[in-house]
């Protein structure tokens, strides 16, 4: 049986953090919310995010600091949501950097965030030709 992400998180927690994040980030969101991270240790991890246009950043606070935030600059990255890893986990992968892999809470979850992130990756991809 699995256990579902926000199960372990309270709809207070993630109602706060998206608020938070649009205040944050000056209502340049795309798209705020709550994946898990595939650590080099195989272990998926919560964490809190922040789609932009051009950048996605992640945390693993609610209410993280500046220093706090891990942004990956999304020019040249692809998205595949293909993989076996699990039914909804997605990998953000370049051809010279390193590469990350996010599970969403569910299919739902999943065809929202790739569509965002397809929307995002081709605006990339189109600015840097």
């Amino acid at each position: 049986r699995r256990r579902s992400v926000r199960s372990s998180l309270s709809e207070d927690t993630v109602r706060e953090f998206n608020t938070a994040s649009a205040l944050i980030y000056n209502f340049s969101s795309l798209l705020v919310g709550v994946l898990q991270k595939r650590a080099h240790t195989k272990k998926w991890q919560t964490r809190f995010c922040t789609l932009e246009n051009y950048r996605f950043l992640y945390s693993s606070k609610p209410h993280p600091k500046l220093n706090e935030l891990n942004i990956i600059p999304l020019f040249g990255y692809s998205l595949d949501h293909s993989i076996q890893l699990h039914p909804y986990a997605f990998c953000l992968s370049h051809p010279t950097k390193r590469s990350f892999t996010f599970k969403a809470v569910d299919y739902g979850d999943l065809c929202h965030w790739c569509a965002m992130f397809k929307q995002v990756l081709d605006a990339c991809d189109q600015f840097s030709h």
